[in-house]
């Protein structure tokens, strides 16, 4: 027994019985041709769209890993620590209208205002995200968490316009652990350096507290009487905001980040007018009014290190 085949647009049709061979490819040659019309018709397509398809992924998808491997390209996070040096302002005035022997009354017979500068450390985290975007241009946003020890105290006299005494009185304003957040645009040079700027807002709950002369006693007479500082401590705290513009370079070595950069804080300012209260000097008695205003700026000096993702 032979075998017959025929082939139509590619495809074989085998008949291997003799007897029904000529019926079989009689009947079957016309649907047959078209059968196999209608395979290779869908198979060049199939081919054509994955000719296509398959450029396409391979370009999706090494454009993406070259993107994640690009410096400055993705997340990252990392610390950082520094340098601050703290401006500190504190303005305490202080009226009086006498209740008890006599009628006088100043309302502004102590006014003084006190600087000091004192530096001390910052150290914190920071997290963020960035894209260098066009011809090296970058742009990106991040966010910090830190903290700082430099707190003043300031120990201030303030000078009886009057009769000249002396009223001493402590101010401190502390400040509180930061949050901060804002965006950061810079320049890639030479591929793997960043030049960058940061315009930050920072948030803390800041606190002031003043000792004044509330309890005071005095410690002379006439015109050359003076005060001792009381024990009452007038303080307060608040949620306080600050405008941080930073500068910096940034390297990169691989996914490590490695970045120097200058901060300057506006700083915050805060008042208080603690409750009017009766002092007794000299056979007399004064009702006392007083207003507190502390503020303060700081520039910072800051090196970090981060993992970009």
């Amino acid at each position: 027994m032979t075998t017959k085949s025929l082939q139509t647009q590619k495809c074989d049709l085998k008949v291997t019985d003799e007897k029904y061979k000529d019926h079989i490819l009689q009947k079957n040659t016309t649907h047959h041709q078209n059968l196999c019309l209608s395979l290779d018709i869908n198979l060049k397509e199939n081919l054509e769209m994955k000719k296509l398809l398959l450029p396409m992924l391979a370009s999706v998808a090494s454009i993406a890993i070259a993107d994640a491997a690009a410096p400055f390209n993705g997340f990252y996070a990392g610390a950082q620590a520094g340098l601050e040096k703290r401006t500190s302002t504190t303005t305490i005035t202080q009226g009086y209208a006498q209740t008890a022997g006599g009628t006088a009354s100043n309302a502004n017979y102590i006014n003084v205002t006190k600087k000091d500068k004192k530096n001390g450390l910052m150290y914190g985290l920071f997290a963020g995200w960035g894209k260098v975007v066009a011809n090296g241009f970058y742009a990106g946003a991040e966010a910090v968490l830190y903290n700082t020890n430099t707190n003043t105290q300031q120990n201030i006299n303030g000078t009886d316009s009057v009769d000249t005494s002396s009223w001493p009185f402590t101010a401190k304003y502390k400040r509180g652990p930061v949050f901060g957040v804002g965006p950061r645009v810079g320049f890639v040079i030479d591929g793997t350096w960043l030049a960058f700027a940061k315009l930050g807002l920072e948030f803390s709950k800041d606190q002031v507290t003043y000792q004044n002369i509330t309890s005071g006693t005095v410690t002379g007479t006439g015109g050359g009487a003076g005060y001792a500082a009381g024990s009452v401590f007038n303080s307060s705290k608040k949620l306080k905001m600050a405008f941080v513009p930073e500068i910096g370079v940034e390297k990169a070595f691989g996914p490590a980040l490695v970045r120097l950069a200058v901060s300057y804080n506006l700083g915050a300012k805060m008042n208080q007018a603690p409750a009017a209260y009766t002092q007794t000097a000299t056979g007399a008695s004064y009702k006392l009014t007083e207003t507190q205003s502390s503020k303060y700026s700081a520039i910072g000096l800051k090196l970090g290190v981060a993992y970009q993702f």
